[in-house]
């Protein structure tokens, strides 16, 4: 941020911008107008650093700058629509001397910004106006010959539909949207206790591995040979995409795990290998150091994690003392929190435009599984209930619902995680008939999206997209027919 914008912020004179205040100062104002004066800051403390610093500058330019009924136009990241570090502005709930008016929105406008966009009005008033108020909105649409053209070459490459933006809610969420949604806070699933996030693998090149002549599963007792996945290592970031390792692993610490993009709607594709520091008692997961591991004979896998504790204490620098790599790969308790006796799992995808979920079998994996940072996942005891809400989860009721409230980039809707859970999904009843029903469309489905992995059409090579879009076609009047069951249980 430029200085001179800091102290427009702060109301400070032209004359006294180039004076000798660090910028630590500078932010510790703007929050303080952001988060006591004018209270349009996120509640959450780690919501902070992802405000847009521009409602600060908006909320400040019409309460001290602009006289009575003062307007003004804002262009501002679409996100301020729906993301959860603008539910105060979004909701009304602050004390600035100005109320929204309405707002342009310029999603489907390309080419534009770097980043979906938006354009807010607002005019300066007492009085916030309420979360009830029906504001006019402008839903601009077409693709521009350029950038930065003139209104007078634009105009003709751009329709405008006229549309009615209210809050709508899900779960104590809210979003500003022209579609349908609830008009007060719903009460989020009770199923949303139970799903948690998986394990942070990183960095993956230590630890994603080809592994030679492994059978499934393996021998605890014999070694086989590794080396970093070259998938993996492609896709992986700085500082550590040139690194790789190799050299014999014990096959007690070979486990298996998927990413996102193995999971398609009712199936999961074929698990990779993964090497971990974790030894397993009575299904529970206990990390070793590659000092622990040697001192109790695993000599192999020793060297190999003395390697990995040394490219990451190398590659970190001064960070490395702030964190280790064993901290790293089980941050909150990831690994640890998952039991290999936890058999019957419900899996869903972290982020993407649609929600893809499974049910999935930890003893049908060519390894001990752990499920991965990338999906969300639950445990289950009854087979049917997790069947019941894999099919709950396929469905484009809830894709849809989800909408509104998720984080636009410019390829669309991107985040997920725990808004699903919002929706009021009920309680798995197996004496409820619709209950049953959805359960046995469920199994249906996922014996199908196993046969048509197999059919020798569906695009294995092909990107996520299309491997998803695929399955849900494939799956035809089953789909439909659990859509007509989750439209009654969701009553939407």
């Amino acid at each position: 941020m430029l200085r001179e914008q800091f102290d427009i912020i702060l109301g400070n004179p032209p004359w006294v911008a180039y004076r000798f205040v660090s910028d630590t100062d500078y932010q510790q104002e703007i929050k303080l107008r952001a988060v006591s004066q004018y209270k349009i800051a996120p509640t959450h403390q780690r919501l902070f650093t992802q405000m847009e610093l521009a409602t600060v500058f908006l909320a400040h330019s019409l309460s001290v700058f602009s006289k009575k009924g003062g307007k003004l136009a804002f262009v501002m990241p679409r996100s301020v629509l729906n993301a959860d570090q603008h539910q105060n502005l979004i909701a009304r709930k602050y004390t600035a001397r100005f109320r929204l008016t309405g707002y342009w929105d310029l999603r489907h406008v390309k080419p534009l910004f770097n980043v979906p966009s938006c354009v807010l009005f607002a005019e300066q008033s007492l009085r916030p106006g309420s979360s009830k108020d029906v504001l006019p909105v402008s839903e601009w649409h077409g693709t521009l010959s350029g950038r930065d053209l003139p209104w007078t070459k634009a105009k003709s490459q751009l329709t405008e539909d006229a549309a009615k933006g209210k809050v709508i809610w899900l779960g104590n969420r809210c979003a500003l949207s022209t579609g349908p949604g609830s008009k007060v806070p719903t009460k989020p699933s009770a199923y949303a206790k139970v799903f948690r996030q998986g394990a942070t693998i990183v960095p993956r090149n230590l630890f994603f591995v080809n592994i030679t002549d492994c059978p499934n599963p393996p021998h605890l007792d014999q070694t086989y040979w590794g080396s970093t996945d070259e998938k993996q290592a492609l896709e992986s970031k700085k500082p550590y995409k040139d690194v790789r390792i190799s050299g014999s692993v014990e096959g007690c610490f070979i486990f298996s795990t998927a990413l996102s993009r193995h999971l398609v709607p009712f199936r999961l594709l074929d698990p990779v290998y993964v090497v971990l520091p974790f030894e397993t008692h009575d299904g529970a997961l206990n990390i070793l150091t590659a000092k622990q591991l040697k001192g109790k004979g695993f000599r192999e896998f020793g060297k190999w994690m003395l390697t990995a504790e040394n490219t990451w204490n190398e590659r970190r620098g001064s960070k490395s003392d702030k964190q280790s790599i064993y901290q790293r790969i089980n941050y909150q308790n990831g690994v640890t929190n998952q039991s290999m006796k936890h058999r019957h799992l419900v899996l869903y995808n972290h982020s993407g435009m649609n929600v893809s979920a499974t049910y999935f079998d930890r003893f049908s994996a060519p390894a001990p599984f752990i499920i991965d940072v990338k999906l969300y996942w639950a445990a289950f005891s009854n087979l049917r209930e997790a069947n019941y809400l894999a099919a709950i989860l396929n469905s484009d009721i809830v894709n849809e619902a989800i909408k509104p409230f998720q984080s636009m980039g410019l390829l669309g809707e991107r985040d997920i995680h725990k808004k699903v859970l919002d929706l009021p999904i009920p309680v798995f009843d197996g004496n409820d008939e619709r209950h049953s029903n959805l359960t046995d469309l469920g199994i249906a489905a996922h014996k199908q999206a196993k046969a048509v992995i197999r059919d020798g059409i569906f695009p294995i090579e092909g990107s996520l997209a299309s491997q998803r879009g695929y399955m849900r076609a494939a799956l035809g009047e089953l789909h439909d027919e659990i859509e007509l069951i989750v439209a009654e249980l969701l009553a939407v």
